[in-house]
């Protein structure tokens, strides 16, 4: 019983945020347009400031063991290495294939998995989560592009790529509060201050981001394909990887890091990538509202069994 009341504390107000955001948009309180701008105001100021603020606390005197780092490294790459083998050989459809390998290897790391992980751990206990978090930001970046560009059929450009990597909004984030944490420079107040504000909205707002991107039509449209990626995102990944770090004995930070980046729902930039790159726009939206929904409960499950087995 403690597990379930543990875990629904977790979910249920992230569930009553995409609530929210159904409601809002479907009300038509705040356009559709203005919410996918608020969306990137989100994402390219809030969720930073969010970064810096838990690297900035967090207690890096704990972290003794690399054991996490590389099996954060080792098992993106392999994912996403298995995704970009098996999927070619079942979808021959270049738009579709791209969207589709992005979809099972990248999930919404940063917004879904550190709003899980802050629920679950104090901000002093963070720190493992917010490195692998400095550690898979710029991989899945690197990763995404190149699996994008190859089954659109385009080259590969090397400055473009690393452009994109270098000043993604979330490592530049990382990289600063992790600079912070490391020369021990304290932030004056009045600068402390509104990048406290800032961290306090970036969860809540992302939430009802993404319920504002729930259309009941994405049920239908395309079920098959949407069944099969969410029964492999939601559960058979994050439970295989689940099982890797309990073969490693992780610790419980490192047991919800591994949830938190490989069992959420597809990331959100999933649809940016489809735009910009080639790939399935519609498809793409389908699979962030489907998946964003369903992981509310799949969490729930994995959360109330890691509880009732001692994982954390």
């Amino acid at each position: 019983m403690e597990s379930v009341i543990v875990s629904a504390n977790v979910v249920v107000p992230l569930m009553i945020l995409m609530l929210i955001g159904f409601a809002v948009r479907r009300s038509g309180l705040i356009s559709e347009n203005v919410l996918i701008r608020t969306n990137r105001l989100n994402y390219y100021i809030a969720v930073p400031a969010l970064c810096i603020k838990k690297l900035y606390e967090s207690d890096f005197s704990h972290i003794v063991s690399p054991k996490l780092a590389l099996t954060v490294l080792f098992s993106i790459i392999g994912i996403s290495l298995l995704c970009m083998l098996i999927i070619p050989r079942f979808v021959k459809d270049p738009p579709k294939r791209g969207t589709l390998i992005l979809s099972l290897s990248r999930s919404n790391d940063v917004i879904f998995g550190l709003a899980i992980a802050q629920a679950l751990f104090p901000a002093s206990a963070l720190a493992p989560f917010m490195l692998s978090l400095s550690i898979s930001a710029p991989l899945f970046n690197l990763i995404s592009v190149i699996e994008m560009e190859v089954n659109r059929g385009g080259r590969i450009r090397i400055l473009p790529t690393l452009k994109r990597i270098v000043l993604h909004p979330t490592i530049l984030g990382c990289l600063t509060g992790l600079f912070l944490t490391l020369t021990k420079i304290r932030l004056p107040g009045v600068i402390l201050s509104p990048v406290n504000s800032l961290a306090a909205i970036a969860t809540p707002l992302s939430f009802i981001i993404i319920g504002s991107r729930i259309h009941l039509s994405a049920f239908l449209n395309d079920r098959k394909t949407i069944a099969v990626v969410s029964l492999f995102r939601l559960l058979i990944i994050p439970a295989f990887m689940l099982l890797l770090g309990k073969f490693l004995n992780l610790d419980s930070v490192g047991m919800v890091t591994m949830l938190c980046l490989f069992g959420g729902p597809c990331a959100t930039v999933l649809y940016a990538f489809s735009c910009e790159m080639g790939g399935d726009e519609q498809l793409s939206s389908e699979l962030i509202a489907t998946t964003s929904t369903l992981a509310v409960f799949t969490m729930f499950l994995f959360i109330c069994i890691l509880k009732a087995t001692g994982g954390i």
